[in-house]
């Protein structure tokens, strides 16, 4: 037998014979990320390393206290979700130590069904088909994610968003213009039926109830939320079971765990509005607000109220929503601060983050957080992960997705130059992929996710245009797109501005803005719908052209402009040289505001759209000479708007200009341009000034001497009949 020294001296290495062995390869292995629960246990696994004796866990959370032992594995509670770096130290006897890293993804539960909101885009439950709203062609596009295949459905007229079952094979579609909720069978890919909405009620929303023959709506023109059934005989047949008031001018809907979540579109000048109705009763419950924003303005964050509340997104495990808007500083302006308006303190996107399941840190209705964008216009749309930790917001205008860590808000990464009138976003179930509609664009892009370290990676481009081909006349199309392009530097700088800002799908904010510094004053937003771009244009008349915008777009946006220089300085004076015919751009974004020729229904008129008898009795009020209100609100058009001489508007001063009115192209402002009453009732708040905030103030509180029509001799019920016409006027 060799003797024992024998065996040292043949493990002899390279430092000699009699010297110390040298010790194996040492490596640390922290395993994969891992995903965990908030209040569970999660456990760690080093027995992949190699050479270690000793291990040390520390795992990324405040104050906790690092493991260290013998033993690879290594157990620990988060009280708190978040993405948390766990670093693993392995140390081996000869004091030799390595060191590895993974990322510990914390969460809460989450819903048994995955969490439900009205979007433009959505799925079927296992990802496998896409359905896309195209409002313009009465369509909803099918994309085959796997043969990358588009066709399409007929719907009802102006399908504006939809929402696909998670259980069950229904996908249902609201339909703006024929006030209907058409439901398809995505097994069979054929229509189950239309469900009639109250007429004029304007369907803006709706979300699907995951495990029922059953859907919510929001109805934008009534204030109020729709439930509608197809759960009995079969062939089932959708129809309104039953309505309930939410909040006024609703749009954006979802259904959280126990009820139904609804956002007002256009905000109170205070503050952003929504609220909770819970379920099955569907009570409306306090109204929960989105607060004006008091940050001091700078060129990263600005003052403002949420508006443009497009969506309401609850979380996967349904403790939170967020609601992404448009923030508008209309704190800000000569009169109203001191300080003028610029192109990054008048709007930017916003995304508020609110407690829906109250926790020990927040209730019911709290806000949580609001992430502010920089160089970005309206935030419209936003979908989770499937785990809930990452968040992508759309931007309208500035054609991009945010992606930002659900946790903390900070960003994460983001998709530039995705297309015009981002409107939807989607992300799969696996969470590799997320798909984004364009909808001016007419295309849904896909972009991996699975790294988001990595650079962007667009996977597809699909183009949704059905083979009957585009809807809009092309200059009408191309004219949209400037109007909402707030990333092209012609129309604005840094990506904060377009026409769209104010007046979205060609309607009005609801703000009252000071552009005391454009040689005007305070003023009310005009609604764009039913106007069709006819001069004179604005409060004060001070353009006679829609091509005259040209000067709105270089002044507060900053916008280079879509005519060259030249051209400009020969035709700057909006009452000067025309501007019509000098550039097609800009004769194209005239196109689209001249498109805009239809005014919404009321929703105030009998079901058959007649005038209810109140309505003829203040009809009759109206066109009387006792009242003299058809002086100047001339039927058809309700206006007297016209030119007296070229340059020279009809203005009427109807007593309710003061000096915060201001100027008319830095003259004196010797009265008013008549507004159109047809549509009137969508378009509080009235008057230049948006000081009335309904038309009985109009006639009542602010008609001084009944300049504004002889109001003052008539009686309470002659006041109720003639606000109920103006109510129903289209």
């Amino acid at each position: 037998m060799r003797p024992a020294w024998t065996l040292v001296a043949l493990a002899c290495g390279a430092s000699g014979c009699g010297a110390p062995a040298e010790p194996g390869p040492l490596q640390a292995e922290a395993g994969a990320p891992i995903v965990g629960y908030v209040g569970e246990p999660v456990t760690f696994d080093a027995s992949a390393s190699t050479g270690a004796s000793r291990y040390e866990w520390s795992f990324g959370e405040p104050d906790a206290a690092p493991a260290i032992g013998t033993t690879a594995a290594a157990t620990h509670t988060y009280a708190a979700p978040g993405h948390y770096d766990v670093f693993l130290t392995v140390r081996d006897g000869a004091g030799r130590s390595d060191t590895d890293a993974v990322v510990a993804t914390i969460v809460y539960p989450p819903l048994p069904f995955r969490a439900s909101a009205s979007a433009t885009v959505d799925a079927d439950e296992d990802g496998a088909r896409l359905f896309v709203v195209m409002p313009d062609f009465d369509r909803v596009a099918v994309v085959d994610r796997a043969a990358a295949t588009v066709t399409h459905l007929d719907t009802c007229a102006h399908p504006v968003a939809l929402s696909h079952a998670r259980a069950l094979p229904y996908l249902a579609v609201a339909c703006r213009e024929s006030d209907e909720l058409e439901v398809f069978d995505t097994a069979a890919l054929a229509s189950v039926g239309r469900a009639a909405l109250p007429r004029a009620s304007r369907p803006a929303g709706v979300v699907v109830v995951p495990d029922q023959a059953a859907a919510y709506l929001a109805l934008a023109a009534t204030g109020e939320v729709a439930e509608v059934r197809w759960d009995g005989p079969i062939p089932p047949t959708p129809a309104l079971a039953r309505r309930v008031a939410a909040l006024p001018d609703p749009r954006a809907i979802a259904l959280a765990e126990d009820a139904v979540v609804v956002a007002r579109f256009r905000s109170p000048d205070d503050a952003g509005e929504w609220t909770w109705l819970p379920l099955p009763d569907l009570a409306p419950a306090e109204r929960h607000a989105l607060p004006f924003d008091e940050v001091v303005d700078s060129d990263t964050h600005s003052r403002g109220v949420p508006n443009f509340l497009l969506q309401i997104v609850p979380s996967p495990d349904g403790r939170t929503a967020v609601v992404p808007s448009l923030q508008s500083n209309i704190a800000r302006g000569l009169v109203t601060d001191g300080q003028t308006l610029t192109f990054e303190t008048t709007v930017r996107g916003v995304a508020s983050v609110v407690a829906l399941a109250p926790d020990p840190t927040a209730s019911l209705g709290d806000q949580l957080a609001r992430k502010v964008f920089d160089n970005r216009d309206l935030a419209s749309c936003a979908a989770f992960s499937p785990l809930g930790d990452y968040l992508y917001v759309g931007t309208y205008g500035a054609e991009t997705v945010e992606v930002l860590d659900a946790f903390t808000r900070d960003t994460a990464g983001a998709f530039l130059g995705v297309g015009h009138g981002v409107d939807g976003v989607w992300v799969s179930p696996d969470g590799a992929e997320l798909w984004v509609s364009a909808g001016l664009d007419r295309t849904l892009v896909a972009y991996s996710v699975t790294d988001l370290s990595a650079s962007p990676q667009e996977l597809l481009r699909l183009d949704l245009t059905p083979p009957s081909g585009e809807a809009l006349a092309a200059d009408v199309l191309l004219g949209q797109r400037l109007f909402a392009a707030a990333g092209d530097t012609r129309m604005s700088e840094d990506g904060y501005l377009s026409c769209a800002s104010c007046h979205f799908d060609g309607e009005h904010d609801g703000r009252t803005w000071d552009f005391t510094q454009l040689g005007e004053g305070v003023r009310n937003t005009i609604s764009l719908a039913g106007g069709a771009g006819v001069p004179p244009l604005h409060w004060s008349a001070n353009f006679d052209e829609v091509q005259d915008f040209e000067n709105a777009i270089r002044a507060i946006p900053a916008g280079t402009g879509l005519m060259g220089d030249g051209l400009y300085a020969a035709t700057m004076d909006p009452l000067g040289p025309a501007k019509a015919g000098l550039d097609p751009d800009l004769d194209a974004l005239a196109a689209y505001v001249q498109s805009l020729a239809r005014t919404p229904r009321s929703p105030f008129r009998t079901p058959a759209g007649a005038h209810t008898s109140e309505a003829a009795a203040g009809e009759a009020l109206f066109l009387s000479a006792r009242t003299g209100c058809a002086g100047c609100h001339v039927p058809p058009a309700y206006t007297d708007s016209r030119w007296l001489a070229p340059g020279e508007p009809l203005l009427h001063d109807v007593g309710t200009l003061t000096p915060a009115s201001g100027m008319r192209l830095g003259g004196p402002l010797v009265g008013l341009d008549t507004p159109s009453l047809r549509g009137a009732w969508a378009t509080a708040p009235y008057l230049h000034d948006g000081s009335a905030p309904t038309l009985r103030d109009v006639l009542v509180a602010h008609n001084r001497g009944d300049l504004h029509g002889h109001t003052s001799s008539l009686t309470p019920e002659e006041i109720d009949a003639l606000v109920a016409f103006l109510l129903q006027i289209e």
